[in-house]
């Protein structure tokens, strides 16, 4: 939105600065002001405003009710703004580099946080799959384990097994009590 000053509206006018200062303080309701004291700005479409005022005054000297009045129908009533003027063009182009600095050094920052990022992810990964390794072992061990200890319960359960059988005949004639390895032994002979 392109801004004037009193003096450029005055100029564009043709009227003195101190006609429109008179203008502006008394008909302020209808005049835009961006800005304060030395920054205050106008927008163009104001010089329409002070264009009405001007020529009703000057129409068979009219009065402040009759500028108020058509001014009442024509326009609406504005509040003052206190708002910074927008940057002029070349503002915007002084500011521009800045921003382009800016908008790098956000962008450096986001691509260490992005690196940062994909290092720990890295780093997660390889102990995930470390943790994986360490607990197939120990379910290995832990089956291996668990297969000596059923093995070592067959053999006691064989054993207990074979001293409940009859002892054989020549161990009872013999008196001799039965031992756990000739039970075996006689087993596997006689197989």
């Amino acid at each position: 939105m392109a801004t004037l000053t009193i003096a450029e509206i005055a100029q564009r006018l043709g009227l003195p600065e101190s006609t429109v200062r008179y203008y502006r303080d008394h008909f302020s309701d209808y005049i835009l002001v961006i800005g304060e004291g030395r920054q205050r700005r106008y927008p163009a479409e104001v010089v329409e405003v002070f264009q009405v005022i001007a020529d009703t005054l000057r129409k068979d000297h009219g009065s402040a009710t009759e500028v108020e009045e058509t001014l009442n129908r024509l326009f609406p009533r504005n509040a003052v703004t206190t708002a910074e003027p927008p940057q002029t063009t070349a503002g915007q182009q002084r500011s521009l580099p800045q921003l382009a600095k800016q908008i790098a050094v956000v962008l450096q920052q986001q691509q260490e946080l992005l690196s940062q990022q994909a290092q720990a992810i890295e780093s997660l990964t390889t102990e995930v799959a470390a943790m994986r390794h360490e607990q197939t072992q120990r379910e290995e061990a832990m089956d291996r384990r668990l297969e000596e200890r059923d093995q070592a319960l067959v053999g006691a359960m064989r054993q207990l097994l074979e001293l409940r059988q009859p002892l054989p005949f020549w161990r009872r004639l013999f008196g001799l009590k039965p031992r756990p390895l000739d039970h075996a032994n006689e087993k596997g002979a006689s197989s």
